[in-house]
């Protein structure tokens, strides 16, 4: 039997939302994994970097006190998806994990794109999520027995509304794919 990913309405009409933005788009999957079925309680959109915000999370506490009147310049979304940049979403990974309550993970991530792009980026999405585990990992020092190493990629098509899942398991290299059916639960 396969896995299933359960979402609420709210889910559903974020990513209708994102549709409508007519760009591609990437963020994380906040939730709970269980053995059998996923419970996705958030989507939460990366924002785009800022140049001085990118840093590595090492750095974090070797920088100095920046004066409050200096200007952050921004950066342009690249192009493709496959252009994304791997250290911000890691380090955006590892300061939502910091925040989330007990119980809650980020459990995958997301992209909404056309479906020629997100066809030619599925190895840098496979690449995204490695970075991502890696990077929270880094804070946990022991996993769980039996914990559950499974990851998801949903994945959109911005053109035809179609949302295909990949389960990857970060312990290992093997890739499930399953179409997903986002089972709407009422509150």
């Amino acid at each position: 039997m396969g896995r299933s990913v359960t979402a609420d309405e709210s889910t559903e009409a974020y990513i209708q939302d994102l549709i409508k933005g007519r760009q591609w788009y990437i963020g994380l999957i906040i939730g709970q994994l269980s053995s059998q079925k996923d419970f996705v309680l958030r989507l939460a959109r990366t924002p785009e970097a800022a140049e001085d915000d990118v840093c590595d999370e090492s750095e974090v506490g070797q920088l100095e006190e920046l004066p409050s009147h200096s200007k952050k310049k921004k950066t342009t979304q690249p192009k493709s998806l496959d252009k994304a940049d791997e250290q911000w979403l890691a380090v955006h990974a590892t300061q939502v994990t910091r925040m989330l309550p007990g119980g809650l993970d980020v459990i995958g991530i997301f992209a909404v794109a056309p479906s020629a792009m997100l066809k030619d980026s599925q190895a840098k999405l496979r690449q995204l999520i490695y970075a991502i585990h890696k990077s929270v990992m880094k804070n946990v020092p022991v996993q769980p027995p039996g914990a559950v190493t499974d990851r998801i990629i949903l994945q959109v098509d911005s053109m035809t509304s179609k949302i295909v899942c990949s389960s990857i398991d970060v312990s290992t290299i093997k890739v499930g794919f399953f179409l997903a059916m986002l089972t709407l639960d009422s509150c």
